[in-house]
């Protein structure tokens, strides 16, 4: 896979860029006059996408310590994902009702965009101690 060939934050945060360059023809496309190229667009940021949530669990995983690990990581992903997918939604549809242009919401993408790179960027990587002999839990670089 790529991430394991150019390393999982790699992967991520290219992915993250691409798909933030993407978006904006992909917006200003949303017209059933251009279906075809709508289509194309929706399906390229789709697959563009696949490079954030391949390595998704990996790097999640790897942020916390083994002794609180699956607690951590479950409850981590599923609160941001109630407070960030739940209200991006309304408070996309909320900046379009107040400017009237699509680029309230793409400016909403593009922030959410750069938090996320902030976070994969800050984000430890620990490494379990998988042999005998190897010390414990070592951070890593990812």
């Amino acid at each position: 896979a790529l991430a394991d060939r150019v390393g999982r934050k790699r992967t991520m945060f290219a992915s993250l860029v691409l798909t933030a360059i993407l978006v904006i023809p992909m917006f200003l496309t949303m017209n059933p006059d251009n279906f075809v190229l709508m289509v194309v667009l929706f399906s390229l940021v789709r697959v563009v996408m696949n490079g954030t949530w391949a390595p998704l669990a990996a790097i999640m995983a790897q942020i916390f310590l083994p002794q609180a690990r699956q607690t951590s990581l479950s409850l981590s992903y599923n609160v941001g994902n109630a407070v960030w997918a739940g209200l991006a939604p309304i408070t996309a549809t909320a900046l379009l009702a107040a400017t009237g242009t699509i680029w309230g919401p793409l400016v909403l993408f593009f922030a959410m965009t750069v938090l996320s790179i902030v976070c994969l960027i800050l984000a430890p990587q620990h490494k379990d101690a998988v042999f005998e002999g190897e010390e414990g839990d070592v951070t890593v670089r990812a």
